[in-house]
């Protein structure tokens, strides 16, 4: 007889695909952020040093103990905050500056193929026929998604690498995470001291100082404090969470309906009307969603 998906294993793909969603919310925020002249890297310091503070006050309000960590276990946090988010995003944004923002973005999505590859080699994560159909259909909808075309495109060898760098880095979160939970640290634990991190390691290309009157000024204040809860705090808690419950190679693909939210969006905030490859992208993608949580569903039958 055949038996549903386990519970926990519903939620966690709910928490996974809620983070991607949040995530696609981004360009949402850039887009006005970029009407005040911020660049990349401070639209990214503004994430991580609220997320931090907002993450040290929860905690300390709620559970203080979840602000210790074992010295020993600090490559963990160093991982997901400097080899992951800082290293990632400097990739990525030098990646833009250097080629079309739609190669950029799907050189970025190369992370769920590093992520399956990574996990394999550390984790012992196996690598199915389903997975490396499932990673085809994704990459192939975000590359349609980013409207991506060949005779049009401003290709750098440099900013390939940088951007094949910034999937590499998206990818290390996944990784750095799985080891911090394997050692019995809480979700939350982990974003903090992963933003902590970040904020540190993110003054070295900006100047925080700098961005505190946005932060602290009536009109511009909350929309900060929202950027970060949308961006960051939220589905880097629902993605940590649903590692919990899911293998990293499942999580990464999962994630990927970002660009479709964020396709989504840009239809209805900005009028954006997508052209028939990128909705075909848009369709792929949920494609291949639906055929990882299908053989999810089938390996949890009886």
């Amino acid at each position: 007889m055949k038996k549903d998906m386990n519970p926990t294993s519903k939620m966690a793909t709910l928490w996974v695909l809620m983070a991607g969603c949040l995530w696609g919310t981004m360009g949402i925020f850039v887009r006005i952020f970029e009407t005040m002249n911020l660049t990349s890297m401070q639209m990214v310091q503004i994430r991580s040093s609220i997320t931090a503070v907002l993450g040290i006050l929860v905690v300390l309000l709620w559970k203080p103990s979840m602000l210790k960590i074992r010295v020993k276990d600090a490559w963990c946090f160093i991982g997901t905050g400097i080899f992951s988010m800082v290293f990632f995003n400097f990739c990525y944004f030098s990646a833009i500056q250097k080629l079309d923002i739609s190669v950029a973005a799907a050189l970025l999505y190369t992370a769920p193929v590093f992520v399956c590859l990574l996990s394999n080699f550390l984790f012992g994560e196996r690598i199915t026929r389903r997975h490396v159909v499932c990673m085809g259909l994704v990459l192939l909808g975000c590359v349609l998604v980013s409207n991506i075309r060949l005779n049009e495109t401003n290709w750098s060898i440099i900013g390939v690498v940088l951007g094949i760098g910034a999937g590499i880095g998206y990818a290390f979160y996944s990784v750095f995470s799985r080891y911090a939970l394997q050692k019995g640290y809480h979700p939350v634990t982990i974003i903090l001291y992963t933003f902590i991190f970040a904020c540190v390691g993110g003054a070295f290309f900006v100047n925080p100082i700098s961005l505190v009157p946005l932060v602290l000024s009536p009109n511009t204040g909350l929309l900060c404090i929202l950027y970060a809860l949308a961006t960051t705090l939220l589905p880097y808690f629902f993605y940590t969470t649903g590692l919990t419950y899911l293998e990293n190679s499942r999580a990464s693909m999962l994630a990927a309906i970002e660009p479709v939210t964020a396709a989504f969006l840009g239809i209805i905030c900005f009028k954006e009307i997508p052209s028939v490859l990128e909705f075909g992208g848009i369709i792929l993608i949920l494609v291949g969603i639906k055929i990882l949580n299908a053989a999810k569903t089938e390996s949890s039958s009886s």
